[in-house]
């Protein structure tokens, strides 16, 4: 029973309905989210090793198939089918601005937690982070915004959430403490995504209550682009013998955004209904892990030959 409430997929369930439960009733949580991430990608960033940039090449390969999954099959499709979905509704702004942010941070611990490449998740988030900081600002200004984000808060997001977490992990690696760490480290990371998603998802409650009428198209929509898409593509990277630790990395590149990133800019505009896409985004990135994570292991392409003997 132990193990099971602290099992990784029961704590995101839970928050997800505990989110739901408390709305904004969350006190210091908001807050705290940018901190906790922080330490969450610190532990996530353990195994990651500099050692990966010695080949550019083979990096710059990474990043562009992170760009492409990333910015143009999810975020291209997210804008057409909005359109297609919505057309005329405000709802479209928030699904261009969702395409428009970087990849979420728990791509890395995503990936750490189902022993991905998590140094293919770094070179990706990081590369997609610094193309943000040019890119997002430019989609913004598009539709003239009374306060579109600048480049230097993107920065500032990028300098807590990835390169403090990543020095952090450097001293996390020191001898007399990486075997202490490996072994609180799934822990460490489970808790810190409790708590982030409890407030992101009571943050969204009240938006996604006073608009029930766009939910289910939404609900549709992204249906579509985390579920059926990654199911292609894994389908794909089976055939064509892919190694399963590519798979996975790409797999969250393939459906993880910032809603955080997005939600940002939506509520400083206030421009409430933009803000479905990008609370139900938040739950789906959640559902899409606990799903992902349940049924890999007995997927064929996720197993060795010698576990496969042993099953």
């Amino acid at each position: 029973m132990f193990k099971f409430i602290f099992h990784r997929n029961f704590l995101l369930s839970s928050a997800l309905v505990l989110g739901l439960l408390l709305g904004d009733n969350l006190w210091i949580l908001p807050q705290a989210s940018i901190y906790i991430l922080a330490v969450v990608m610190s532990f996530a960033s353990v195994d990651f090793s500099f050692g990966v940039f010695k080949q550019p090449l083979q990096s710059f390969k990474s990043l562009g198939v992170s760009f492409f999954l990333n910015y143009i099959v999810f975020g291209g499709s997210l804008i057409l089918l909005a359109r297609l979905f919505f057309p005329g509704s405000e709802i479209i702004v928030g699904c261009i601005l969702l395409a428009a942010a970087p990849p979420g941070p728990s791509v890395v611990p995503f990936t750490s937690l189902m022993k991905g490449d998590v140094s293919r998740a770094l070179i990706g988030l990081s590369g997609l982070h610094l193309l943000a900081i040019p890119l997002a600002p430019l989609v913004l200004s598009l539709f003239t915004m009374e306060n579109p984000i600048k480049s230097t808060l993107i920065l500032v997001l990028l300098l807590k959430t990835i390169v403090v977490p990543l020095i952090i992990s450097r001293l996390l690696r020191h001898k007399l403490l990486i075997e202490k760490v490996k072994k609180i480290k799934g822990k460490v990371i489970n808790w810190g995504f409790f708590l982030i998603i409890v407030p992101i998802v009571g943050q969204s409650r009240q938006i996604m209550f006073e608009n029930q009428h766009l939910i289910w198209e939404s609900l549709l929509l992204f249906t579509i682009l985390m579920f059926v898409w990654p199911l292609i593509f894994n389908f794909i990277g089976f055939k064509t013998g892919v190694k399963k630790e590519i798979i996975i990395a790409d797999t969250f590149f393939l459906t993880t955004k910032s809603s955080a990133f997005a939600a940002v800019v939506v509520f400083a505009t206030g421009q409430s209904i933009a803000g479905i896409p990008a609370a139900v985004h938040a739950f789906f990135v959640t559902l899409v892990f606990i799903a992902y994570s349940a049924i890999a292991t007995k997927l064929k392409v996720f197993r060795s030959k010698d576990e496969m003997i042993k099953l």
